[in-house]
């Protein structure tokens, strides 16, 4: 099973976004984003996770870790690693 970071990190890729890019449309620091991909744990508040995730067209909970297919897209790619 993937951690919350991998999760942040294959879905950001997916959609082909830095994490310049990333941390811009959210409003984070670069440094968060790249913490938040290394990191096992979600430690984001609520709101930025769920910015995260509208932004990166996935749900919360996947990338909580609580849902394992955000989109089938996602579903794929994780099925392939």
């Amino acid at each position: 099973m993937i951690h919350c970071g991998q999760r942040l990190l294959l879905a950001r890729r997916t959609r082909k976004l830095t994490q310049t890019a990333l941390a811009k449309q959210v409003g984070l620091n670069l440094n968060t984003i790249s913490r938040a991909e290394r990191s096992p744990v979600a430690t984001l508040s609520g709101y930025y996770i769920a910015r995260l995730a509208q932004t990166l067209d996935v749900s919360a909970d996947y990338l909580l870790g609580l849902d394992e297919a955000a989109t089938p897209q996602l579903a794929a790619s994780v099925a392939r690693e």
